[in-house]
């Protein structure tokens, strides 16, 4: 499946770059070479923070992909998740090198972590709930830490939404860490150690019977 047009620089890039630019036809007017080329490092160290390249996305409709650029941190099993059930928890570090917008891992519906009944325990619902048409649900939080907590990731989309598998939700920003809570059945396609790309990288397969035949 092909990505959708978009421009190749994150919207949080467009100010950076527009101060550099000033910046750098100050030094061009007053013919200050010195200040000419930290802008040129300016841009290369911009540019590679706030890409947001071109991707692949599988065309595998039950597929779950990464919604960061990063590694395969953790996989464990969890008794009981953020929606009050057994899941598998999977921990992407996130490559600051790495593309700086954050894709949905699969398609479906948005729904409130808010909403979820849980009595008197504390959830954290700074994160994204997908059901899918198939009535999986698929938890996505962005995590940070130290400063990274001043300059939280964000989300793009809202509540009762609809999105597509591997579509643009967010921006990473200072987010050092993608946590994924998947249903208990799902198939991994995954292992600790492996390097993902956000969008292409397939991390699992929802399992509706497709793995029967093989």
């Amino acid at each position: 499946m092909a990505d959708v047009k978009h421009p190749i620089l994150a919207s949080d890039g467009w100010p950076f770059f527009l101060g550099g630019l000033f910046v750098f036809l100050v030094g061009f007017k007053y013919g200050l070479t010195w200040l000419m080329l930290l802008c040129l490092v300016y841009f290369i160290a911009g540019f590679l923070l706030f890409r947001d390249p071109y991707r692949t996305i599988p065309a595998i409709p039950y597929a779950v992909v990464s919604p960061v650029d990063g590694r395969v941190m953790a996989i464990s099993v969890l008794k009981e998740g953020l929606l009050e059930r057994r899941a598998i928890k999977l921990t992407i570090r996130i490559y600051k090198s790495g593309a700086y917008t954050t894709r949905s891992p699969c398609e479906g519906k948005i729904l409130s972590l808010s909403d979820v009944d849980l009595g008197s325990r504390r959830v954290d619902t700074r994160g994204l709930w997908i059901r899918t048409d198939e009535m999986d649900d698929v938890v996505m939080q962005m995590r940070g830490e130290g400063v990274a907590k001043w300059y939280p990731a964000v989300c793009h989309v809202r509540f009762g939404e609809r999105i597509g598998q591997g579509e643009r939700v967010g921006l990473n920003r200072l987010a050092s860490n993608c946590v994924l809570y998947l249903p208990e059945t799902i198939k991994l396609d995954i292992a600790i150690g492996q390097r993902v790309k956000a969008g292409s990288s397939i991390l699992a397969e929802f399992d509706h019977g497709q793995f029967e035949e093989e």
